[in-house]
């Protein structure tokens, strides 16, 4: 794969969850598990769609479309998080990614991480695979008042390299991402499967 494309840009934003870490399988399960006691089967198609969404928002349409005995959306998503981290010792990153991290190291791009997840399992994931060898900064659900769509989180990452979003890319994976990342003046580079667009 051919990743000189990138060398062009002042910044590179990573979306974490299905872009750089195939974790979105283990989000799906973790949220089968929190609602299947109120015999809720959650599609597959509609969580991966919500990719980058934070937990607790995630949890308010749960409760509000099912009609949820539970009044509190933090107390389901806290729920999620646990169930969660049972497998988040697990993830890994994509390999297409990772040989683009890597290209970009070379060619001194500085990266970064912007993502729905909390700030405590992108610092564990972070920690526990070599992203710690390349990203300089994260961006989380805790950093943000207005999350994807909303190109909020992506503008802090290229904010915190004094780069400016029009010469800089987003690598996303989901819809809200899409959205976020074309509204803050990016380049948008998909993410599918774990392999960049280029």
């Amino acid at each position: 794969m051919d990743f000189s494309k990138i060398q062009r840009y002042e910044c590179l934003v990573f979306d974490l969850d299905g872009t750089l870490v195939d974790s979105m399988p283990y989000h799906y399960a973790a949220w089968v598990q929190t609602v299947s006691p109120f015999g809720i089967k959650l599609d597959k198609e509609w969580m991966y769609a919500r990719g980058g969404v934070p937990s607790t928002k995630i949890a308010g349409i749960l409760i509000a479309e099912h009609n949820l005995p539970v009044k509190d959306p933090q107390e389901l998503a806290y729920i999620k998080t646990r169930n969660y981290l049972q497998n988040i010792r697990n993830v890994r990153i994509f390999p297409a990614m990772h040989r683009l991290l890597d290209f970009a190291r070379e060619h001194r791009i500085p990266m970064g991480i912007g993502t729905g997840t909390l700030r405590s399992n992108v610092e564990y994931i972070v920690e526990h695979t070599p992203l710690k060898d390349y990203m300089q900064v994260i961006v989380s659900a805790d950093d943000v008042v207005n999350h994807k769509p909303h190109p909020d989180t992506f503008l802090k990452v290229a904010e915190y390299f004094g780069a400016d979003a029009r010469k800089s890319a987003v690598f996303e994976d989901s819809l809200f991402g899409f959205q976020a990342a074309e509204k803050g003046g990016f380049d948008l580079i998909k993410v599918v499967d774990g392999e960049p667009q280029l």
